[in-house]
């Protein structure tokens, strides 16, 4: 039997494209799918340079195993960072705002082949316009409890 092992930033990006359009229906991206901003990982692709600043997130991985990591159970509990962007400040916080309570409501359920059980939210969000490009953008992180093999 082969396993494969889970991504929880993939399975964060499928949750929220699916979730925040419920909290959030007034802001719209180019690229996203739904009523809502567009969500990327682990990096905002280069194409996206043209049309920022504009709603959009990106979920990366911030490392950090708090309660399940180091035991012999076979879930995982990573911290993962989300920068929203926004067409300015205000949007930005908008979309970080949306995008917990989004994450605050997950239950147990399957993304990207990964089974979450659940998310809650470690920092923020914080005001942080981007360091290199000063668009208006917050930072938000969660920790979210999810299994390290992935379902089939």
């Amino acid at each position: 039997m082969t396993l494969t092992t889970a991504d929880p930033a993939a399975a964060v990006c499928a949750y929220l494209a699916s979730a925040i359009s419920t909290v959030l229906a007034t802001v719209t991206a180019p690229g996203a799918t739904t009523s809502g901003p567009a969500i990327f990982r682990p990096d905002m692709p280069q194409w996206m340079d043209k049309t920022m600043p504009v709603a959009a997130i990106v979920v990366r991985p911030a490392g950090g195993y708090k309660m399940f990591g180091t035991g012999p159970l076979p879930v995982t509990d990573p911290v993962l960072d989300m920068i929203c962007y926004g067409g300015g400040q205000q949007q930005s916080y908008t979309v970080a705002a949306a995008a917990a309570q989004a994450l605050r409501a997950l239950r147990m359920s399957v993304w990207e082949g990964a089974t979450v059980y659940w998310a809650r939210i470690a920092a923020g969000p914080v005001p942080l316009p981007d360091a290199a490009t000063y668009w208006p953008a917050t930072w938000l992180s969660a920790q979210v409890m999810v299994s390290e093999n992935a379902t089939a």
